[in-house]
């Protein structure tokens, strides 16, 4: 199975075959059919793997509000298992800032995932990103080992290179591309970095007892 899709419109749906960005999938399908289908059985190693590699580029983006409507799933071809890749949808939380006065930064030390997007992070940085994602994270990634964070940690690494993202942040309004890419891309450089002790306190987050 492939990585995630990193792309969606608004609400795909159905047959996609159209659309590169959503994996061309003959069936694309909500997260409540998505559940429907893996909670009859345990969850395809490739659909986690491919869930957890976009768990981790939603903490490299900064990105907390990942509930289940915010995702579809290409379905996938298997004999097995059912299998489904993910396709991100509604990133208006990426990049997220709380530091623009005093009523806002008060109000992201009660809620912690409301944290500003930034070039450091922390366990508790990550615990806080997880939070609203936890029933997804707990069903699908539960049954992986601490290895294969590390491992798709290393995918995302190798895959995240200085030039995709300056292609990245050359996308929006010209107006503001210099000023978006000197704010950005120091921190998504540097938060590329920490992928690995990223993936390590991801794992902790998914598994800790509750």
């Amino acid at each position: 199975m492939a990585g995630p899709c990193t792309c969606s419109k608004s609400t795909p749906h159905g047959d996609e075959r159209h659309a590169p960005t959503l994996g061309a999938s003959a069936r694309v399908v909500s997260s409540a059919v998505m559940l429907a289908a893996v909670g009859q059985g345990p969850v395809s190693p490739a659909t986690a793997r491919a869930f957890l590699r976009a768990r981790l580029l939603d903490v490299w983006l900064g990105d907390w509000s990942r509930r289940p409507d915010q995702w579809r799933w290409a379905t996938e071809p298997s004999a097995g298992a059912p299998e489904f890749r993910p396709i991100p949808r509604d990133r208006d939380q990426a990049f997220f800032q709380m530091d623009d006065g005093l009523y806002p930064w008060l109000i992201g030390q009660f809620r912690t995932r409301y944290q500003s997007f930034g070039p450091r992070l922390s366990a508790a940085n990550v615990a806080a990103l997880a939070v609203t994602a936890r029933p997804l994270d707990t069903l699908l990634l539960r049954g992986l080992p601490a290895t294969a964070y590390q491992q798709e940690a290393a995918i995302l690494r190798q895959r995240l290179t200085d030039a995709a993202i300056a292609v990245a942040l050359q996308a929006g309004p010209p107006e503001t591309r210099a000023t978006v890419a000197a704010e950005l891309g120091p921190a998504l450089r540097a938060r590329r970095a920490q992928l690995p002790a990223v993936a390590g306190w991801f794992y902790e987050a998914v598994n800790k007892r509750r």
